[in-house]
C-alpha cells in the first residue's frame, strides 16, 4: 500500500520513516533514498534500516555501507536522507563512536549523497539535525512536533499506524482459549474432508491429476475465503480457512486473487497459468484488497493451533513483500519458518528481502 505524502519540510520526511517501516526504529540507522520522476518530482523511494551497531562497526561497518549504497542507486536516488536513532540526547548521538564510524562510513561509501553530510537524529526527547544548526534549538525540537507533521497525519487518515518495535509486527494467538478450540475443532473435521477427497481420486489407476471431489473443494475453500472478507468470520471457519490455505493450489489462488484486487475471485485463479499471468502483470497493491486479506489471514493466524498456522504466515509475509513492507515481511517470515522450517513461501520471501529484491510492481512508481 502506498500514502502519497507531500514532503515540504524535512521534519515531515523524518515522520515519514517509521510508517514505511512500520515501526518505531531503536539503535538503528535508517536511510531514505531520494530519486526524481522522469518529470522532475521528488520521491521517496528506497527506506533501509540497519543496525547501529553493524553499521558502527569500525571493520563491518564500510562494507555495508556500500551495500546499502548499491542497493540506494539501484532504486534511482540521487540523495540519501539519513537519521539516527538512539534513546539518548543530541550530545550523546553526536558523542557516541558508533554514530561517527556510522557517519565515516557512510560518507566514504556514497560520495554522490550530499544530505548525507547533514544527518539527523531521533532521541528519547528530541529530533532535529545531528550537527549543530541554525533551525533546531541546542538539544533539538520536541518530538510532540513529529506527531503533528504533515507526514503523520496523512499516515493516519489512511489508516495506518507504526507499532512500538520491530518485534510488534508478529502476529499473536488469541488468549480466548475457547474460541481457538473451536477453530481447531472444525479444522481436524476440515482435515478430513481433505484426506476423504484425495483418497477418492488415489483410489483410480492410473490416478487422476484431481479428483472432481478434489476440485470442488477447493473451489468451495476459494469462496469461504471470499466471502470472509470483510467480515467478522465464525471461530470455526477460521480453523476451515487454516486447513484451506494448506493446500498450495488455494493458497496461490487467494493470494493471485488479492494481488490482483478488483472483482477477482480466488476460484477463478485456482488453474495454474492464471497465478502465473497475475504474477507477470505485476499490478500494484490495492489498499482496500489487501487490508482484508491482511485481517483476515491474521485472524486465521491468531486462532491456529501453535506449530500450524505456516500456511497463513507465509501468505501474509509475501503480502506483506508485496506491499513493500519489508521489516513486516521479513517477521512474519521468521515466524512461518520458525512454525515449519523450510516452509517454501517463506524462505521465497527471506530470500528476496535478503537480496533487496523489490516487487515487480515497485520500479513503476519511478516512471510516472
Amino acid at each position: 500500500m502506498t500514502t502519497t505524502v507531500t514532503v515540504d519540510d524535512p521534519r515531515d520526511l523524518v515522520a515519514h520513516l517509521p510508517y514505511r517501516l512500520g515501526f518505531h526504529p531503536a539503535d538503528s540507522v535508517v536511510l531514505a533514498g531520494l530519486c526524481r520522476s522522469p518529470s522532475g518530482r521528488d520521491l521517496v523511494g528506497l527506506v533501509v534500516r540497519c543496525d547501529l551497531a553493524d553499521l558502527g562497526h569500525p571493520a563491518a561497518g564500510p562494507a555495508l555501507a556500500a551495500t546499502l549504497g548499491g542497493h540506494l542507486l539501484a532504486d534511482g536516488a540521487y540523495d540519501v536522507f539519513a537519521v539516527v536513532y538512539l534513546a539518548t540526547s543530541r550530545r550523546g548521538v553526536s558523542r557516541d563512536e558508533r554514530v561517527r564510524h556510522a557517519r565515516r562510513a557512510l560518507v566514504d561509501a556514497m560520495p554522490w549523497a550530499a544530505s548525507l553530510r547533514g544527518p539527523w537524529f531521533v532521541g528519547h526527547e528530541a529530533f532535529g539535525h545531528l550537527d549543530p544548526c541554525r533551525c533546531c534549538a541546542a538539544g533539538g525540537r520536541p518530538l510532540r512536533d513529529l506527531e503533528t507533521s504533515v507526514a503523520s497525519a496523512a499516515f493516519v487518515a489512511d489508516g495506518r499506524a507504526a507499532v512500538r518495535c520491530r518485534e510488534d509486527l508478529a502476529v499473536v494467538r488469541t488468549q480466548d482459549t475457547a474460541a481457538r478450540a473451536a477453530a481447531a475443532r472444525a479444522g481436524a473435521q476440515e482435515r478430513r474432508r481433505v484426506a476423504a477427497a484425495r483418497a477418492v481420486g488415489a483410489a483410480f489407476r492410473p490416478p487422476p491429476a484431481e479428483s472432481a471431489e478434489l476440485c470442488r473443494l477447493r473451489q468451495e475453500h476459494c469462496d469461504l475465503w471470499d466471502s470472509s472478507l470483510g467480515e467478522v468470520p465464525a471461530h470455526a471457519t477460521l480453523g476451515r480457512l487454516l486447513v484451506a490455505l494448506e493446500d498450495t493450489r488455494v493458497r496461490d489462488a487467494v493470494l493471485a486473487a488479492t494481488l490482483a484486487g478488483g472483482d477477482v475471485v480466488a476460484r477463478d485463479l485456482l488453474p495454474v497459468d492464471a497465478v502465473d499471468l497475475v504474477l507477470t502483470v505485476a499490478p500494484p497493491p490495492e489498499r482496500d484488497t489487501i487490508v482484508a486479506a491482511d485481517r483476515l489471514a491474521c485472524a486465521v493466524v491468531a486462532h491456529a493451533p501453535d506449530g500450524a498456522a505456516a500456511p497463513a504466515l507465509g501468505l501474509l509475509s509475501y503480502l506483506c513483500w508485496w506491499d513493500a513492507a519489508g521489516a513486516r515481511a521479513d517477521v512474519l517470515a521468521g515466524q512461518a519458518l520458525q512454525e515449519q522450517p523450510g516452509h517454501r513461501l517463506a524462505v521465497l520471501v527471506r530470500e528476496a528481502l535478503d537480496a533487496a529484491v523489490p516487487p515487480p510492481w515497485y520500479p513503476q512508481r519511478h516512471e510516472h
